[in-house]
């Protein structure tokens, strides 16, 4: 049976009592410790919609600067020792413009003038939270990246946050649908990828799987690819049911995969990933009731 900690899922600026449009550390933690969570995400995205293109005087998909930071976010001070946070990195995920045209942000983990400016961006969005993150969540990205990529993106990123801030943060790498990490195999390639080419890497990252990215993805062979994964790649779950919280009655079996969660050792996060403010502690207690059975 793992150590489970709960991390509290990032919700929208509606939920937080927030002056900024991207909210800060203290609003959250506040949130996410009347629940018990040992851990809150945070966004740490690229311009991600058209308010903030119409705030910022950019277009979806471009970096943001240090004085974008400092409009986005809430500054972070007189923190508490015990508030820790993911800092949940772009996904690429598809949203309309301010003139009605989707657009998915890039992620150019191959180029090296993007990888650069994507961890300077999250080092000065750490500065102004106040904190430096324990985990980094990190995504694929479509075909042109390449497993070595990522590991170089990986290396680079613990590198230079060691650097700002004098700690290393966990990389955990996220499947997403239509990414070229989707699959139970996929995920098993790259680990036994960086098993072999990076072993350094292996400590110091993992993958945090979402069940229901992986179950789009695979549909009747998820419990398939779901086996193939190795056991000792998995330092956390994304739990939700298409962002609603989860039920017995979905698609999915979610017997099925706590089994499989229960199995694992060592140290896990779950991360109830779901919209709605009032069914974070349902979500947290579907998953403690699997867990206990």
């Amino acid at each position: 049976m793992p150590d489970v900690s709960y991390v509290y899922p990032n919700l929208s600026k509606v939920y937080l009592k927030s002056d900024t449009p991207r909210g800060g550390l203290t609003e959250r933690w506040e949130l996410g410790k009347i629940l018990g969570c040992k851990y809150i995400e945070v966004p740490g995205t690229l311009i991600k919609n058209k308010t903030e293109e119409r705030l910022l005087g950019k277009t979806i998909g471009q970096f943001l600067d240090e004085k974008d930071i400092q409009q986005l976010y809430s500054k972070g001070a007189d923190l508490p020792k015990e508030l820790r946070y993911i800092l949940h990195t772009e996904p690429s995920l598809g949203k309309a413009d301010q003139y009605g045209q989707k657009i998915s942000s890039p992620i150019n983990w191959y180029d090296r003038e993007w990888r650069i400016n994507h961890l300077e961006m999250i080092k000065l969005i750490s500065i102004q939270l106040g904190k430096p993150a324990d985990f980094i969540e990190i995504h694929p990205g479509y075909q042109r990246n390449k497993y070595e990529d990522i590991a170089v993106a990986i290396l680079e990123i613990i590198d230079g946050y060691k650097k700002a801030f004098d700690v290393e943060p966990l990389i955990m790498l996220e499947n997403r649908t239509e990414q070229f990490i989707s699959k139970g195999r996929d995920i098993r390639d790259f680990w036994v990828y960086l098993e072999s080419e990076h072993p350094e890497l292996i400590s110091k990252s993992g993958i945090i799987l979402d069940v229901q990215q992986l179950f789009t993805s695979t549909k009747s062979s998820f419990f398939k690819e779901l086996s193939l994964i190795p056991p000792q790649c998995l330092r956390g779950f994304h739990i939700h049911a298409e962002h609603r919280a989860p039920m017995l009655n979905d698609r999915i079996d979610w017997k099925i995969v706590f089994g499989i969660i229960k199995e694992l050792d060592g140290r896990i996060v779950i991360n109830p990933e779901i919209h709605q403010k009032d069914k974070v502690k349902y979500s947290i207690d579907f998953c403690e009731r699997l867990l206990s059975k």
